[in-house]
């Protein structure tokens, strides 16, 4: 049974619970310590539990509850426990907030507190997802950071303030998009070994680091259509994500990344068309992308085979995760090297 690992001593501390993914060994990414379903002593934080229906009685009459009793009992309400805890995978890292305000709060102030440490959470989940997951298979997405299996809408964290050795179980409706319910998550074997982008470190981790969301952000879209429309938002920020670009102009900033010859570049310009903006020599349009958010139509549509959109979100991906990969490799250069790397990648195709 693990501990809170030394680095958190005289720190307040954030655990929470992780569903749809499934791991034998414990890892780290970056300042994010992930434990299997089990294998981390949460009772040895001293958790203060949510209040129980018991606790809202006095002679087998309910009580009118206010203030920290309410808040507790609106937590339990929700369905985090300690044995939720116990049951599921953790993600633990530290946290700032303040221990004095955190004890004024009320239900409300709790949601945003998980809201932030989930999002927070998914910065190492981001790049799990970028490493194991993909876009046409959302049957191995693992869930929100604050999940726990049939937590739906909901979302916990325990708090822990190792100065006071004192913890307290919050939790509330703060899931505000799509919670994948397709398939039975993720499941690593072995020893994860994926790095976190530090954007402290340099201007291009920051940028690698928004696009490792909107990368997630495809593969959490509730239909087919919006993946599409999600992806292709994707690839144009990779492109050019300090200042609009139209596609005439966005092409060769990506197909750079992953052209294997003149030949080959030529031929992704002419493909990028077909997913931006064809016309034929009738005038009619046949882009994917300007069909769909220009002219309302829906992928399923467009191509009605499914191998087919599945192979074309196979695609995508392939685009996306080579420019990601290379913002990743250049990580602590600033964007205009990033810049001057690209037109050395057109120069080596003859394209400059």
């Amino acid at each position: 049974m693990f501990r809170l690992p030394q680095a958190f001593a005289n720190k307040t501390v954030a655990i929470l619970p992780i569903t749809r993914l499934v791991f034998d060994l414990p890892f780290k990414i970056g300042s994010y310590y992930f434990f299997p379903a089990g294998e981390f002593d949460v009772l040895a934080l001293n958790p203060i539990p949510p209040l129980s229906l018991d606790d809202c009685r006095v002679d087998s009459e309910l009580i009118k509850l206010e203030g920290k009793n309410l808040r507790r009992a609106k937590s339990a309400i929700a369905g985090l426990s300690i044995e939720v805890l116990e049951s599921n995978p953790l993600i633990v890292f530290t946290t700032d907030i303040d221990w004095a305000t955190f004890g004024e709060l009320d239900h409300d102030g709790d949601i945003e507190i998980i809201q932030s440490l989930s999002s927070k959470a998914e910065k190492a989940l981001n790049v799990i997802r970028f490493s194991c997951c993909r876009f046409d298979l959302p049957d191995t997405l693992p869930g929100l950071a604050g999940s726990w299996d049939g937590s739906g809408q909901f979302l916990g964290a325990l708090i822990y303030n190792s100065s006071r050795y004192a913890s307290h179980l919050i939790s509330g409706g703060a899931v505000e998009s799509t919670v994948i319910v397709k398939g039975l998550g993720l499941q690593v074997d072995g020893f994860l070994q994926v790095e976190l982008p530090n954007p402290e470190s340099g201007e291009l981790f920051a940028i690698a680091s928004h696009a490792l969301l909107l990368f997630s952000d495809v593969m959490y879209a509730s239909n087919e259509t919006t993946k599409f429309v999600r992806a292709m938002t994707l690839l144009e920020f990779l492109g050019s994500p300090d200042k609009y670009k139209t596609w005439k102009e966005l092409k060769s900033e990506i197909i750079c990344h992953f052209a294997k010859d003149k030949t080959d570049y030529y031929r992704l310009i002419e493909r990028f068309k077909e997913l931006t903006s064809k016309k034929n020599d009738n005038d009619i349009q046949s882009g994917l992308r300007t069909l769909i958010v220009h002219q309302g139509k829906f992928l399923h549509e467009l191509i009605p085979d499914p191998r087919a959109r599945k192979q074309l979100f196979k695609e995508i991906q392939g685009y996306a995760k080579s420019v990601i990969q290379d913002m990743l490799f250049h990580g602590e250069s600033s964007w205009g090297s990033f810049m001057a790397y690209r037109y050395s990648l057109k120069e080596r195709l003859g394209v400059a």
